[in-house]
């Protein structure tokens, strides 16, 4: 239903790669966690029925994202690294 692509840094700050790459001028870097809130905002803004989310470890160490789950009262599962 969404998608968004990761951008190492190296590539954002690296504006001929991006340029070549087709990569507008206007997108900056942004962690996975970032990517992943900004999602699940535009799905919560949707008509769409959101009840809980679902991820793997590179997002249950953010722990913005499960705060901002939790404030907005959406049930999680998110996996957490063993260390």
């Amino acid at each position: 239903m969404d998608r968004e692509l990761y951008l190492p840094k190296s590539w954002t700050v690296d504006r001929d790669r991006c340029e070549a790459a087709k990569i507008p001028d206007d997108r900056d870097f942004a962690t996975k966690g970032d990517l992943a809130k900004a999602m699940i905002q535009r799905a919560l803004a949707s008509p769409l029925p959101v009840a809980w989310v679902t991820a793997d470890s590179a997002y249950g160490q953010e722990w913005r994202l499960r705060r901002m789950l939790e404030e907005v009262g959406v049930g999680y599962v998110l996996a957490v690294p063993k260390s």
